[in-house]
């Protein structure tokens, strides 16, 4: 009898233990990497890249939120500010976007840090509005509703691009308190990169050259001439 109480007992301990760590989910912030950006990062990363933005006022379904249309040469420099204003306007135009209170950092070393919140509700929205390919839709279709609303989210890893090809070294990955191994990315390398490349070439990216050096981001290639959100 007294070992069922035992039994018992660590089971509610666990159980507890569990709940708590769920709740970390939901109270922990992104890790604040000091990058502050502004509305004069903003125009000066929209001069650099010229892209035209317009707004889609009404659409039905997910894939009707966004629109990429033209292809543009580019060969510029961006800095952490401007990437992150970047991705800020993004993240507010599209309804669908599931970074919010991103920040982007480029070390000395030349990897990068990203930190931010990952709205779980719109991954679904998001993987049919981007095409994303079928094997990954399907795990967000079956796992998305079992994940924490917003989890912070933070990455560090060394990242490039030679014509079109992703090479990368992650370093860290935690979602709330809880760190990814980092060995299963060295593992799955060709998993990663051929994501990431998808990502790009959806988003309307072709790198020749992407490379992040001396606090920015290098970039030759061709890149959208207008992008519509809603």
């Amino acid at each position: 009898m007294k070992k069922i109480w035992l039994y018992l007992g660590i089971g509610v301990v666990v159980l507890l233990l569990v709940l708590v760590s769920a709740g970390y989910f939901l109270v922990i912030k992104p890790k604040d990497l000091g990058v502050r950006y502004t509305q004069e990062d903003v125009n000066s990363v929209n001069k650099k890249l010229g892209i035209e933005y317009n707004t889609i006022e009404a659409y039905k379904t997910p894939s009707e939120s966004i629109k990429i249309s033209g292809t543009k040469n580019v060969s510029t420099k961006i800095n952490q500010r401007e990437i992150t204003a970047l991705l800020a306007e993004h993240s507010k135009n599209w309804e669908y976007s599931p970074l919010a209170n991103t920040q982007v950092r480029i070390n000395s070393d030349n990897t990068i840090e990203v930190s931010g919140k990952l709205n779980s509700g719109k991954l679904k929205g998001y993987a049919e509005a981007t095409d994303l390919p079928e094997q990954y839709k399907k795990a967000i279709e079956e796992n998305a509703d079992k994940l924490p609303v917003s989890p912070s989210i933070y990455i560090k890893t060394e990242l490039s691009v030679k014509d079109g090809k992703v090479s990368e070294d992650v370093k860290e990955v935690k979602i709330g308190p809880v760190s990814l191994d980092a060995q299963w990315f060295d593992d799955n390398q060709g998993f990663v990169s051929e994501l990431l490349e998808d990502r790009m070439k959806q988003a309307g990216i072709n790198a020749d050259s992407l490379s992040f050096e001396n606090g920015e981001m290098e970039l030759d290639g061709t890149i959208p001439e207008s992008i519509s959100f809603g």
